[in-house]
């Protein structure tokens, strides 16, 4: 049962095994020889009969046959796993090679699917002009819906984070002919609602100043992107990337942007209104200027931030990190800050309502005796033009 095949000893577990259960087979028949010697030894051949002597011989024989017996069952039951083991290895291989070929011929269909989106495409820019609104348009329209189906995401490797992001080329390709293609609104916004645009690869496109409200954008790349003066009014972007992109005087009215990270985007002059924020990563943005008007913060990332001058009235702040926040001449009125991190924040000149500082200091927020250390209430009109809000400026020393 045991044999040495040396070239495979370190490899294979069957000598090992092999080799165990011989060992135990010798230990177990040197244990009935041992047992038999010693028995035949305290008792006197001449004393005992010789009909006990014969049966006593004949007893050992079915033990002996029960002990291969049960070795031998214990050598087939190990051969069998390994056989099952090599089953398993060879129905493995036999599905990952499956796998890519599906993902092969997966692959080469979504080209031939693009092909055809871009003759559709060109087909509607030469003919909208004279068929708008009519039959052959909204068929056309529908084809190009069923064909983006096709598109799937697949794995891009994110050469900056040294990973795999579940992405497709293809769908950030189809945008990009769509919004390039001179087609009516109404045709366009059917495309947007139908169409899913999630997973999209993005990066480094140009969307400046282009219609994308109410698109699906979610775990989309659009790291670096230019977003200048786009409108992504209701738009989906959850789980975004917009590392480093460009949306100044963008506007985001009611945009999911839960969950986003938008670490060093610049936001200047953006209209935010009612923006969700929740989770979002926004280390060292910038939002000068921009309006974020009953805006949402829950557990999200600031560190850094920088809201110069910006409209954050009727937000609301819950277990955030805004630590060196900069709120210098920012609207704070009727912001609820409750559980955040504010260590370092700047709040000269932001304006506040008179019982803002004691609503901060009554919620449990990190840093709020050092606002109260630091800063002091006044009431003028020096902050914003035609105001006598209260606002913060630095206590004399």
């Amino acid at each position: 049962m045991g044999y040495i095949n040396v070239p495979f000893v370190e490899s294979k577990s069957n000598f090992f095994l092999g080799f165990g259960a011989c060992l135990a087979l010798g230990v177990w028949m040197l244990s009935i020889h041992w047992i038999n010697g010693k028995r035949v030894s305290l008792t006197p051949a001449s004393a005992m009969p010789s009909d006990e002597i014969q049966g006593s011989r004949s007893i050992q024989w079915p033990w002996l046959f029960l002990g291969l017996l049960s070795f031998g069952l214990l050598a087939w039951t190990i051969h069998q796993n390994e056989t099952l083991k090599k089953v398993k290895l060879q129905n493995q291989q036999s599905i990952q090679q499956l796998m890519t070929c599906q993902d092969q011929a997966s692959t080469e269909d979504q080209k031939q699917k693009i092909f055809l989106m871009l003759e559709l495409i060109r087909h509607l820019d030469s003919t909208n002009n004279r068929l708008r609104d009519t039959q052959t348009v909204n068929s056309m329209v529908h084809r190009l819906v069923d064909l983006s189906t096709a598109f799937k995401a697949q794995k891009e490797w994110d050469p900056e984070r040294k990973a795999y992001q579940d992405l497709s080329s293809l769908r950030g390709m189809l945008l990009l002919a769509l919004l390039n293609t001179p087609m009516d609104s109404f045709s366009f916004r059917k495309i947007k609602t139908a169409v899913s645009f999630a997973y999209s690869d993005l990066r480094n496109a140009d969307l400046g100043g282009k219609d994308l409200s109410g698109i699906d954008l979610s775990h989309s790349s659009l790291e670096r992107a230019n977003l200048q003066r786009a409108r992504l009014d209701y738009a989906v972007l959850r789980n975004a990337a917009l590392e480093s992109a460009n949306l100044n005087n963008a506007s985001l009215v009611e945009t999911n942007l839960m969950s986003t990270k938008l670490k060093w985007c610049k936001i200047n002059g953006a209209t935010m209104y009612h923006v969700r924020l929740d989770s979002a990563d926004m280390s060292n943005a910038t939002l000068h200027k921009s309006i974020l008007k009953y805006a949402t913060f829950i557990q999200t990332r600031m560190d850094h931030c920088i809201f110069d001058s910006a409209d954050i009235s009727n937000s609301s702040f819950w277990g955030s990190i805004a630590r060196y926040v900069d709120f210098t001449h920012a609207s704070l009125y009727d912001a609820s800050f409750k559980g955040v991190q504010l260590e370092g924040a700047n709040l000269q000149n932001a304006i506040v309502q008179k019982n803002w500082m004691e609503l901060l200091l009554k919620d449990e927020n990190t840093g709020s005796q050092e606002v109260a250390q630091k800063y002091q209430l006044v009431s003028d009109s020096l902050a914003v033009t035609d105001t006598v809000n209260p606002r913060f400026i630095l206590k004399l020393k």
